[in-house]
């Protein structure tokens, strides 16, 4: 049953993905603005980008939105962080947005197909785990870039919705622990909640 679950969490983030809402109020200004002409000065050139850097502040605007929204601040992970940029990598890889793998990353023996393969694999974890993916822009500065990583999943209502996990579950207290990792121009969001404290 948890499998069909987690299924279907993922058939829904990516069908609303495609359906952007940007009528939300944000705790910044708005780095993305549709229908706006960019020119190349808006952005890095790939390459030239720390991406652990980049990732670790992506989290931190996560953060803000989330105290933005009365939740608590997600806690950083190490151990969901590798199994992010795994798949960030894997994206990076094959060239484009999506949650399955189907073939071994480069290096790699294993397909870590889905996102319980690698909870898995770099957790031993029984679960699936919480996962947003896709690409962004690189904005050129560090800021605009991180703001524009969080934007993308803000402005999609399922992918939204795992960004402002609750801290209350069940009537008691849960902390939610999380990860983002940058491979290229990909990105992958990666969380579970206090159950698995164990793993962090």
């Amino acid at each position: 049953m948890k499998k069909i679950f987690t299924l279907l969490l993922l058939f829904v983030t990516i069908g609303v993905s495609a359906q952007r809402d940007y009528t939300q109020q944000l705790p910044w200004k708005r780095v993305f603005v549709p229908d706006t002409v960019y020119s190349d000065n808006d952005f890095w050139r790939l390459g030239e980008v720390d991406e652990y850097k980049l990732s670790k502040l992506a989290f931190h605007y996560l953060n803000v939105w989330r105290e933005f929204n009365g939740l608590e601040k997600m806690i950083w992970s190490d151990k969901l962080y590798k199994a992010a940029l795994h798949h960030s990598k894997y994206q990076n890889m094959v060239g484009k947005v999506t949650h399955w793998e189907t073939k071994p990353l480069k290096g790699y023996k294993k397909v870590l197909r889905k996102p319980e393969d690698r909870g898995k694999y770099y957790l031993k974890r029984e679960n699936g785990l919480g996962e947003n993916c896709g690409s962004f822009f690189f904005f050129n500065s560090y800021e605009r870039a991180a703001k524009n990583i969080i934007e993308g999943w803000i402005t999609s209502p399922g992918h939204n919705k795992l960004l402002l996990e609750p801290n209350e579950c069940y009537g008691g207290h849960e902390d939610v622990y999380g990860a983002i990792a940058i491979s290229g121009k990909y990105k992958t969001f990666n969380s579970y909640g206090s159950n698995w404290k164990k793993n962090k």
